[in-house]
């Protein structure tokens, strides 16, 4: 079997398969769970109410975050223009109503977003997936992964060696 077209090409290749999920959509609907209540309600969707409600961790709801519309059809897919490790870059065409821009792509704490430039919160959608929501038209979403324990790490380490270096010296002072 040979894989499917290639939808993006870059550091990494994404291949389009027939019926299978974009690496990126906007999910028109939203709804707040914890992860037991979503992964349950999950099970029970279609493939449509998969690609057309995202299903958001109460725990990453912002404020501000609208309420979700009455109607809720699959919205457009977002086309990827960077996939790296730490990077990732998507817009999503002008004809898209708004909605929530899923990244089938695993959350994990150290990723921050921008939404056209701005900085923007990440919802964590469907017990593991990323989003940031958007307003009606054409977006373009950047993610990065930049972590906070490299810099805890170097701060710990700096306070520990100046810690070593004031016993030191109380030493040799007591020595003289």
């Amino acid at each position: 079997m040979e894989p499917g077209v290639p939808a993006f090409t870059g550091r990494f290749t994404i291949f389009d398969e027939a019926g299978a999920f974009p690496p990126a959509f906007v999910a028109t609907c939203w709804a707040t769970a914890s992860d037991d209540e979503a992964l349950a309600r999950m099970r029970t969707m279609t493939s449509a109410g998969l690609r057309s409600t995202a299903l958001v961790t109460a725990a990453s709801v912002p404020q501000g975050l609208p309420p979700s519309p009455a109607s809720c059809d699959a919205g457009p897919a977002a086309a990827l223009t960077r996939y790296d490790p730490q990077d990732v870059a998507m817009t999503v065409p002008a004809s898209s109503r708004g909605g929530l821009v899923v990244l089938t792509d695993q959350w994990y704490p150290g990723w921050t977003a921008t939404v056209d430039g701005r900085n923007a919160p990440i919802l964590r959608v469907d017990t593991a997936l990323r989003a940031v929501a958007v307003g009606p038209g054409s977006h373009t979403i950047e993610y990065r992964y930049a972590p906070r324990w490299p810099l805890t790490g170097l701060c710990i380490t700096a306070l520990t060696a100046a810690l070593i270096g004031v016993v030191h010296a109380r030493r040799r002072l007591r020595r003289r």
